[in-house]
């Protein structure tokens, strides 16, 4: 983009250059006299001349040059970045065609050394992943509640027995403060306790954690530094109808690797996007028009820790609407006035999220139009939605400038990211999640490293597109 501007202004200083000599050579050869009518024309007339071949000039180096290599950078950047399986594909590839092609050809020879690398690593990752579903098959059936915190009290692991034990908080998530979920004064003083105490003083201790019994161990390194601690406890049988929820058969309700990351960045602008965590959420509504009426009818959410999505983290709810919903939106989104009866009200459905968001970054496809029912309603559930908003939308025009699709579905088919449930708020929630972490590393790549610069590239998209 930058280029285009400078090479535009180069032409339009070449221009003027070229009608100021020539002003300048018709003014010396009239010699102080009253300039003709019609050499007057002719300066005219051989300005705009010039003028009009600079421009056309212009016109075909950026539609036959710069925007396909614009478009070609792009089309690298998705392929080494977000989808290593894409296939180079530029429509229109003007006077670069022969070098589009020898880069699509680079691009095999890439991918084939990819997959031959990729096949050897498999090998050797296999066992690990075997012990990677053992723990999670575990975690899920252990029927004692098991909690794993860093020293800072962020939950790095926990199992459905602990979520159910405790309540199932929406604000029980990875990566976040335990103290966030449940209130409990005592837990801080005990595992500094225990991590004060010398090595031969730093037995599992008995303890009463949310009032119930509960044991606390510390994490040693080999060291000999205390980094962090577990907490097991009677944990509860998950309700019946968990079996027909909607989490995934090997939720991903642990994180390790948050032990290596130091304490999670607050929401500050200078916050790097690869170290935030983002909120992912989607709406269904009666209709589009918040102030004539139209109300909520379902809310989903999903988490990003760590750049991966959290299918194990989730907020999924009914809305009931107090108002039918319109047969022109059933047809959208599947839902009756049948299925939201009974079904929380917005006030609560609302304060549900909110505790869920806690101090992620919240992120939707077309962010503009679910914040205006948000806010519009927010009130209500005495909660205030005040955090920073990303719109996958605007990043991906800020991304593909020269792409005309923008939508839930064009993004999907771009990223290679499979669709399913649409058109419900929780299923578009997990398109969009898994849409937003094939952007991260294209946004630093083009440099956009911050939460600031993010919300500066939303603003410039949002004004190209109201121009």
């Amino acid at each position: 983009m930058h280029e285009r501007r400078r090479l535009a202004m180069l032409c339009a200083l070449v221009w003027l250059v070229a009608v100021a000599i020539l002003a300048g050579a018709v003014l010396r050869l009239a010699d102080g006299n009253a300039l003709p009518d019609d050499l007057v024309i002719v300066l005219l007339v051989a300005a705009f001349g010039i003028g009009a071949a600079l421009a056309l000039l212009w016109v075909r180096i950026d539609l036959r040059v710069l925007r396909p290599v614009a478009r070609l950078e792009r089309e690298i950047d998705t392929i080494l970045h977000a989808e290593p399986d894409r296939a180079l594909d530029l429509a229109a590839p003007g006077a670069i065609e022969a070098l589009v092609g020898r880069v699509a050809s680079l691009a095999v020879r890439g991918d084939r050394a990819r997959r031959e690398l990729g096949a050897a690593v498999a090998a050797t990752t296999e066992r690990l992943e075997d012990e990677r579903s053992r723990l999670a098959a575990v975690l899920r059936d252990l029927s004692e509640g098991v909690v794993l915190c860093d020293a800072q009290h962020r939950v790095l692991l926990f199992n459905d027995a602990a979520r159910h034990a405790l309540g199932a908080p929406a604000a029980l998530g990875l990566g976040r403060k335990l103290s966030d979920a449940v209130e409990d004064g005592d837990l801080a003083a005990q595992f500094d306790a225990l991590r004060d105490a010398g090595p031969e003083s730093r037995a599992p201790v008995e303890m009463a954690f949310n009032g119930k019994p509960a044991r606390m161990a510390v994490v040693v390194e080999p060291d000999g530094a205390v980094i962090g601690y577990v907490l097991s406890f009677a944990g509860a049988p998950p309700p019946p109808e968990h079996a027909g929820a909607s989490l995934p058969p090997r939720p991903i309700f642990y994180d390790f690797g948050l032990l290596a990351t130091g304490p999670m960045p607050r929401l500050f602008g200078a916050g790097r996007l690869t170290e935030l965590a983002f909120v992912v959420f989607d709406t269904e509504t009666t209709g589009l028009k918040p102030d004539e009426g139209d109300e909520i009818v379902q809310i989903g959410a999903v988490r990003i820790v760590g750049g991966v999505v959290r299918d194990g983290e989730t907020f999924d709810t009914l809305v009931d609407p107090d108002r039918p919903i319109p047969a022109s939106s059933t047809r959208f989104h599947g839902l009756t006035d049948e299925d939201v009866a009974g079904a929380p009200g917005i006030a609560a459905a609302l304060a549900g999220l909110r505790d869920f968001t806690g101090e992620a970054v919240l992120v939707a496809q077309n962010a503009a139009f679910d914040m205006r029912f948000v806010r519009a309603r927010q009130h209500q559930a005495g909660v205030d939605f005040d955090m920073p908003v990303l719109d996958t939308m605007l990043l991906s025009a800020h991304l593909h400038p020269y792409e005309a699709d923008h939508t839930l579905d064009g993004l999907a088919e771009r990223y290679g990211v499979s669709v399913v449930g649409r058109h419900t708020a929780l299923g578009d929630a997990r398109v969009t999640a898994r849409v937003l972490c094939r952007m991260l590393p294209l946004l630093v790549a083009s440099g956009v490293e911050t939460l600031d610069q993010a919300d500066a590239a939303c603003a410039r998209a949002a004004r190209r597109f109201r121009a």
